[in-house]
């Protein structure tokens, strides 16, 4: 119909063809294929390069760039080969993958070595973008080849914008559905080796049906079907990772302790990551993307000390907060006091899990508590729609630099946790003293000091616990004596260790606490507070993980002592 009108206005009549229904298709493949790969890719690279926010840019800026190159190279391949041009580059793209595969579990060796020659910030993030670029290139180039090729088919086409409009629909939408359906499904189910096996293998697949469908048969059209089938090969033969190499966290400090005896638990989401649990000896440790989380050892001592500190001055315990289960350790001293409701943020369903299993006597059972309900969200997330205020709100995250954890020191996080206490209602954070400068704390306590006008930080297992409030921090010696006659409570402690005595790993509070934040800001410079809008800890704390672990700690706890609170226990005591 829409012929005959142009026919009777005088006007020429064109037939549209519609596009080729395959390149529809492989548009939307390769697209699908491109961010499965991407996605398994960034969730490896999080484990060996770091998930730092300097990291998580090098992973994108690498992806880009050879994504770019790639495309930019596809005149050459098209030149070359043909309508076989298609075929070649997906083939390439198979083997590039193939070929990477077995060298991922290898690169914490290039960390390991690096750290015994660079000891600077900026040397160690030109070994993180070597390794990245050395593990990603190949693979991402030529995946950058087959969207370029599709429009240089349609190019001379007469309907080429509907065209080109249409194929990018299709890639597209196959990007969208690569992410989600590999990140929420293939990737917890098959793990990341046996998904860039998968990626690879259909990668393979689908050379094979542009090969098919190529029409011509050009020399070179030989050797891209071997290609592609010594890429699959490899792939499925590939030697599984070593995990306990894989997840050493050789990354974090360029170092890395002994290898563990074992590792009995292993799961791989896109929330946590890589969340292991390694036994050596009678000691079972929790790392995610071999950072440590927890042990059921003398580590212990420290997360227990994350919910008595700030128990300590409770007038109520009606309702509690954990964000960041963890081993469940510190929640098990949470469920230890008579509160009615206990909520827990947990960002990783890996970790519940592993805690479950492996961590119950540290817990002390408490995820089977019927008061306990287990948040699979994060810990803003749950205070935001939150349908209840707390008496506690406690905060244990593995480590400041994470990429997103400074959404938890800002001054919005504790404006926001400030309206979800009850009066007089306590929150505590963890801050670590080690791998940290001074500008850095400086900035933490500030930050909460301008929200909550009471602020004291405690040192519990050489690590920093901070304590806000809307009331004065002042304790109840009649509260605590009842409190250490509960057994459960008791059980928490360490022996001879009182209620009272937590009150004397006081470093500072009040003023003291404002000389320290005044003199430290003064000295280094750099904003005084942390807000969503300036992100200024994401980018400094992870500068601090080239110090050394044991000097950083002397030297930190040096320097907070030197602003020390005299006889801590008379100023937060009463009877």
């Amino acid at each position: 119909p829409a012929v005959a009108r142009l026919e009777r206005r005088g006007e020429p009549a064109v037939v549209v063809e519609p596009i080729p229904f395959p390149l529809l298709g492989f548009a939307f493949a390769s697209g699908f294929l491109v961010f499965a790969a991407e996605v398994v890719q960034t969730h490896l690279l999080a484990v060996l390069i770091g998930n730092s926010a300097y990291a998580f840019g090098l992973m994108l800026a690498v992806f880009l760039v050879c994504l770019g190159l790639g495309a930019a190279r596809a005149p050459v391949l098209a030149e070359r080969h043909g309508a076989g041009a298609i075929a070649r580059g997906l083939a390439l793209a198979a083997i590039g993958l193939a070929v990477m595969t077995p060298g991922w579990d290898q690169l914490p060796h290039l960390f390991a070595a690096a750290g015994k020659v660079f000891d600077s910030w900026a040397a160690r993030e030109i070994c993180r973008a070597v390794a990245a670029i050395g593990i990603l290139a190949v693979p991402t180039f030529f995946m950058g080849t087959t969207f370029p090729l599709l429009l240089a088919r349609i190019a001379s086409r007469p309907s080429v914008a509907r065209d080109t409009a249409r194929l990018t629909i299709a890639n597209t939408t196959g990007t969208i559905l690569g992410s989600v359906v590999t990140g929420y499904g293939v990737l917890p189910l098959l793990g990341s080796q046996r998904t860039l096996v998968a990626v690879t293998i259909a990668f393979a697949g689908l050379c094979a049906l542009a090969f098919l469908g190529a029409g011509e048969r050009r020399p070179t059209m030989r050797a891209t079907a071997v290609i592609a089938t010594i890429g699959a090969a490899i792939a499925i033969f590939a030697p599984s990772w070593n995990l306990a190499r894989l997840t050493n966290g050789a990354n974090v400090y360029f170092t890395h302790g002994p290898a563990p005896d074992d590792i009995p638990f292993v799961r791989e989401d896109v929330h946590g990551g890589i969340t292991t649990v390694a036994r050596r000896g009678d000691l079972l440790t929790m790392y995610t993307n071999g950072k440590f989380q927890g042990d059921d050892g003398k580590e212990m001592a420290a997360q227990r000390h994350f919910a008595h500190f700030p128990s300590l001055f409770l007038e109520h315990e009606r309702s509690a907060l954990v964000i960041g289960l963890g081993t469940g350790t510190t929640l098990g001293t949470v469920a230890a006091y008579p509160f009615e409701e206990i909520d827990v943020a947990e960002i990783s369903p890996a970790i519940v899990e592993a805690a479950g299993r492996f961590f119950d006597g540290p817990s002390r059972g408490s995820l089977r508590d019927p008061r306990v309900r287990i948040h699979l969200d994060d810990g803003r997330n749950v205070l935001l729609f939150a349908d209840r205020s707390y008496d506690l709100i406690t905060i244990e995250l593995s480590s400041v630099w994470f990429a997103g954890a400074s959404n938890l020191y800002s001054q919005e996080f504790y404006t926001l946790a400030k309206r979800r206490l009850h009066e007089g209602g306590v929150l505590q954070q963890w801050v670590q003293l080690h791998h940290i400068g001074a500008r850095e704390i400086g900035v933490i306590v500030r930050t909460l000091r301008s929200v909550f006008p009471h602020v004291a930080l405690f040192e519990g297992g050489s690590q920093g616990i901070l304590v806000a409030s809307d009331q004065p921090l002042v304790a109840s010696r009649a509260r605590l004596s009842a409190h250490e006659e509960r057994a459960d409570i008791r059980a928490t402690l360490a022996d001879d260790e009182t209620l009272v005595d937590l009150l004397s790993k006081i470093i500072f509070s009040g003023d003291e606490l404002d000389r320290f934040c005044d003199e430290s800001l003064a000295k280094h410079g750099g904003p005084e507070l942390s807000t969503d809008d300036n992100l200024f800890l994401e980018y400094a704390t992870p500068k601090g993980n080239v110090l050394n672990y044991d000097q950083s700690l002397t030297e930190m706890l040096a320097l907070l002592s030197s602003y020390r609170t005299a006889d801590p226990t008379a100023r937060h005591l009463r009877d």
